[in-house]
């Protein structure tokens, strides 16, 4: 028995081993492949040299930090291309500098990375110490010209880190020793066996744990930089006035067209000297002036004739007064803005105001928090802009008050060049109100909706109203949960086609009133997720799409509306006119006891759609399917009409009308009114050759056609 322990003891050994003696692979440095690299979050002074690329599966990254506290955080999207997990810890990190610190964020708390699957990892990079006796050389520090962070490959040990062969040659191994042990304890019991063979299988079951290695490289600028000498030698009273390359600064005042005011803040405003000059605006702004910040920088430019302005050394972060700031500078066509600190600004009514050759700014990072501007702050801002194309505002803060906000209702963003603007990433969490956001916006396209939490929006009213020139709207991850108000919300947005409403929660909206009042070309309509029970009226609900050809009310209570007049499940829902569309699904609904006129009069259906609707509540059913001429089939089966007392005209005028598929629920026991019920439907065949009698037209023959019982139904 002792030596049966002891072989098996070495047979286990051999076994942990054998991972390393048949050709058992390690991770690969490349089975993790980098898919994209973006910044995603930047301290105020930290600067981007350039893109940053990937080569190899390498990141390049060019920085500058300035202060102790810079930062930047990229968001990494990583890619598994492997079937072994892989696994990501700030311990597979080392950092080969004494003046950064990092840290790594995964989404959903998780560093796991399954097989084939992608994960995002967010690294951010912080200069945590001043550098002593800082040494540059071209502006890259000369100690430690790259920055490593290396992701290790250490495999833990015991780890069985084995290709597929390899397991079903280990698996081979494991049966052979198993019986070995099975015939050297024959004597023994049966229990002591299948516990040596779980001691055997153990190694087979530790999978590789792998961690790959992710090289960034970095060329990083360390150190203070040394300010503009901004020193004004005279008193610094009201008005005092300090000239710096070709900025002039006065001491609370600002400027405002071509004159100077007092203001109450205790600091300096600031504007462009000789406006008149096409000169290039080269000079680098003071940060401050005798420890006084500058908070001022209304009509800086105001009617500048320059074409290009240097802002890389604007420091906004004090500022309060943006009003005007390049009002009437005809002769720049791009601005860069993306690293103004605007929390405090409170005005930037008339920024870009009559900047009448502007094609393309960039605003992205702007915190409008501070503005007192509320209603329109862009339409305030780019007031007579009529040659916009591009305007990016990615990772907004946005304010409390925020309606009318962007759109051209005071001719700001009516350029009807205008492609698109982005607003990738907006932080909505302090407003409740989009009343109006894009109202009269005529930009062609709305980039980054779909990245919008919405969760605490209430109105919606207007938000697209008259935005005509817009294509398409990807509203995929909004959430309309808390919304009351969508009146007019798509109103007058004339070029959309298509609208896929399929994923929100109405069950709070109150109000739909002409939500697509003057879609005039939307073609296609997704409602089937739509609860409109707690709307304030039933009649025309969404206002008018008289050019809809496909609809999408799947799933919908249709109890508490006035269905009656013609199409009235389509044109008391959608408005009068809607009477040119051709395909309509209502699958899953409930019926309520009313259906007069339901489809009746919508000459131009071709295909309805009426799976597992619920109509045992209905006792009406007169002129239900009257008129429909393009009609040639009809799927009823799901009809329960043991409660209906009338059926008159229900399918009269059916012209092109052959089948009629019914259940036995369909009955037609209660009926009393059934005058011209098949009226002038004469294509009309039953499932077993009846065809259309002009002599049988009401309930006679609303049955199941089968031999010796003529009717015009077909079973199903």
């Amino acid at each position: 028995m002792k030596n049966n322990i002891i072989i098996t003891l070495c047979i286990f050994l051999f076994i942990l081993f054998i991972p390393f003696v048949v050709n058992a692979e390690n991770c690969k440095t490349n089975s993790i492949k980098i898919k994209s690299i973006s910044m995603k979050s930047k301290s105020k002074n930290t600067e981007e040299l350039s893109k940053v690329t990937i080569e190899n599966n390498k990141i390049n990254l060019n920085l500058k930090m300035y202060d102790v506290g810079d930062f930047i955080e990229y968001k990494l999207v990583l890619d598994n291309v492997t079937d072994e997990v892989y696994y990501f810890d700030k311990d597979s990190f080392n950092i080969d500098s004494n003046y950064f610190d990092y840290e790594i964020i995964y989404r959903d708390d998780s560093s796991r990375i399954e097989p084939n699957s992608k994960n995002i990892v967010y690294l951010k990079i912080v200069y945590k110490k001043e550098v002593e006796n800082p040494k540059f050389l071209s502006g890259i520090y000369l100690d430690k010209k790259n920055i490593s962070f290396n992701m290790s490959n250490l495999n833990p040990i015991f780890v069985n880190p084995l290709t597929m062969n390899n397991k079903l040659l280990l698996f081979i191994i494991l049966f052979i020793v198993f019986f070995t042990i099975m015939y050297l304890n024959k004597n023994d019991k049966l229990k002591y066996n299948i516990i040596m063979l779980l001691i055997v299988f153990l190694p087979i079951q530790v999978f590789a744990i792998c961690r790959t290695k992710i090289e960034i490289n970095s060329n990083i600028t360390i150190g203070k930089v040394t300010p503009n000498p901004c020193t004004y030698d005279g008193e610094l009273v009201q008005g005092a006035e300090y000239t710096n390359g070709q900025y002039t600064y006065r001491y609370m005042q600002e400027g405002s067209s071509d004159e100077w005011k007092d203001i109450d803040n205790d600091g300096w405003g600031v504007v462009l000297t000789n406006k008149d000059s096409t000169e290039d605006v080269t000079t680098k702004l003071c940060t401050s002036i005798n420890k006084k910040a500058i908070v001022s920088m209304s009509s800086m430019f105001y009617g500048s004739k320059t074409s290009k302005i240097d802002l890389s050394s604007f420091d906004t972060s004090n500022v309060v007064n943006m009003s005007g700031m390049f009002n009437s500078c005809t002769n720049i066509n791009k601005l860069n803005l993306r690293n103004f600190d605007t929390s405090k600004v409170s005005n930037m009514s008339a920024m870009f105001y009559s900047a009448t050759s502007l094609e393309e700014v960039n605003l992205d990072g702007f915190d409008l928090t501070s503005s007192t501007s509320g209603s329109n702050i862009l339409g305030a801002m780019f007031s007579g802009a009529n040659n916009l194309k591009r305007v990016s505002m990615k990772n907004w803060k946005i304010p409390k008050l925020f309606t009318n906000a962007i759109g051209c209702r005071t001719s700001s963003l009516c350029s009807e060049s205008l492609e698109y603007i982005d607003v990738t990433d907006w932080d909505l969490s302090k407003t409740k109100n989009l009343n109006g956001l894009f109202g009269t916006l005529y930009a062609k396209e709305i980039k980054g909706l779909e990245t919008w939490d919405t969760q605490n929006i209430t109105d919606m009213g207007n938000m697209f109203g008259t935005a005509k020139n817009l294509k398409s709207l990807n509203l995929s991850s909004f959430d309309t949960s808390n919304v009351t108000n969508m009146s007019a919300m798509f109103s007058g947005a004339e070029s959309i086609k298509e609208l896929d409403l399929s994923n929100f929660n109405t069950k709070k909206v109150t109000n739909f009133g002409g939500m697509f009042s003057g879609c005039t070309n939307l073609k296609k309509l997704n409602l089937s997720n739509i609860d409109a029970n707690n709307a304030s009226y039933t009649r025309s609900v969404f206002g008018g799409v008289p050019s809809l050809d496909e609809l999408d009310m799947s799933n919908w209570d249709f109890r508490r509306y006035d269905l009656k007049g013609n199409g009235a499940i389509v044109n008391r829902v959608l408005g009068d006119g809607a009477y040119n569309i051709k395909k309509i699904k209502v699958d899953n609904s409930l019926f309520g006891s009313d259906m007069t006129y339901a489809f009746g009069g919508l000459s131009k259906l071709e295909d309805l759609s009426l799976k597992n609707v619920d109509t045992t509540n209905v006792t009406n059913m007169s002129v239900m399917f009257s008129g429909l001429s393009k009609i040639k089939s009809l799927d009823l089966s799901s009809f329960d009409t043991s409660n209906v007392t009338n059926m008159s005209s229900m399918f009269s005028n059916c012209s092109s009308l052959k089948t009629i598929l019914v259940s036995d629920k369909f009955k037609v026991k209660q009926v009393v009114s059934s005058y011209s019920m098949f009226y002038n439907s004469p294509l009309l065949v039953g499932g077993n050759g009846t065809t259309y009698d002009t002599n049988h037209t009401d309930k006679e023959y609303a049955r199941i056609d089968t031999p010796g019982a003529f009717g015009y139904f077909t079973r199903k």
